[in-house]
Order: structure tokens, then C-alpha cells, then sequence
């Protein structure tokens, strides 16, 4: 019963949008793998030569030469396929091409033309809210001061006063905030 009521695993599938990209790396791995197999046997049958001739370094030498030429051509080859498709190529221990300021700059006015947001309507909403929440927070810091000048000694009035006027600075410290981070210009 456990037999039956376990699933088969179904194998991966990349997704449709990335299928190309598993596909262009499986056959590399498989190219790369046909390569390493062929140096693996080439190397095999300098040392194991079916005639049992004596096997030099040279002859060892030349092989690995052959093979690692091989291996820099595939490289290369790959290299002029990515060039042909238009992506960047970087070649192992070289490093990339800094692109010119000017031309940075011009991107960065497109991107920036095109990241046009209406930012203002929301300014106006902060703004408007940050002055409410400043009023209210001034009224109960005056409301505050003006219990503790009544308060004669009473200790619930002391209180009641020293509550209120912190809570009308935190809507102050509050309203200070928001027209602080509203006002802010992005990219800062």
C-alpha cells in the first residue's frame, strides 16, 4: 500500500520562458562533456597503446596540446555564437568594457523619462496630512500645558497633563517626518 500511495517524481521542466536558455546549456554541458571524453580516451590510448609501444612524454605532451586546443577552440567558437546573438562576452580573466560616461548619462535621462510617475497628487496628500497631524499634535501639546497650569497639585491632572502634551510632540515629531520624506527627491 505505501507503493501505491507514493507519487512518481516527475522530472524538471524548466519554465516555457527560460526553456531556451536550459536548452543552449545542455548542449554545452554535452559538448564539454563529448570533449573531456575524447581527451580521457586519446590519453588512455597513449598510455595504453594497443601495439604496447613505449609512450613518450612527448607524444603525452603533444596529445594534452591537441586537446586543450580543441577545448579553446570550442570556447572561442561559443564565444563568436553569443557575439553574433548581440549579449555581452567576457572572456575568462579579461575584464568587461566600462561603458562611456556619455553615454551612461543618456540612458540614465531615458530611464528617467520613462519612470515619470505623478508624484505631485501624492505630495499634496502628505502634505495635507502632515499639516492636520501638526495641528493636532500642537493642540494637545498647548491642551497639556494648559491642564498643568490648572492643576494646582493634583497628581491625576499632573499626569493627565504630562500624557498629553508628550503625545501632541510625538504628532508633531510624526507630522515633521512625513513632510520631511515627502519633500525628499528621488534618487538621493
Amino acid at each position: 500500500m505505501a507503493d501505491e500511495q507514493r507519487r512518481e517524481r516527475k522530472q524538471f521542466e524548466p519554465p516555457p520562458w527560460e526553456k531556451e536558455a536550459f536548452e543552449a546549456f545542455a548542449a554545452k554541458r554535452a559538448e564539454q562533456e563529448a570533449a573531456e571524453r575524447a581527451t580521457a580516451e586519446a590519453l588512455t590510448a597513449l598510455i595504453e597503446p594497443e601495439d604496447k609501444a613505449p609512450v613518450t612524454a612527448d607524444m603525452l605532451a603533444a596529445e594534452l596540446a591537441a586537446a586543450m586546443k580543441a577545448k579553446a577552440d570550442a570556447a572561442a567558437a561559443e564565444a563568436a555564437e553569443t557575439i553574433e546573438a548581440g549579449e555581452a562576452v567576457t572572456m575568462p580573466g579579461a575584464t568587461p568594457a566600462v561603458p562611456d560616461d556619455k553615454v551612461v548619462a543618456a540612458m540614465m535621462l531615458e530611464l528617467s523619462q520613462e519612470d515619470a510617475s505623478d508624484a505631485n497628487s501624492a505630495k499634496i496628500v502628505a502634505w495635507v496630512a502632515s499639516g492636520v497631524t501638526a495641528v493636532l499634535g500642537l493642540a494637545m501639546v498647548i491642551g497639556g500645558l494648559t491642564l498643568a497650569a490648572r492643576a494646582q497639585g493634583q497628581n491625576a491632572a499632573v499626569i493627565g497633563s504630562a500624557v498629553l502634551t508628550v503625545f501632541g510632540l510625538i504628532f508633531g515629531g510624526m507630522a515633521a517626518w512625513v513632510w520631511i520624506s515627502s519633500n525628499r527627491v528621488r534618487g538621493r
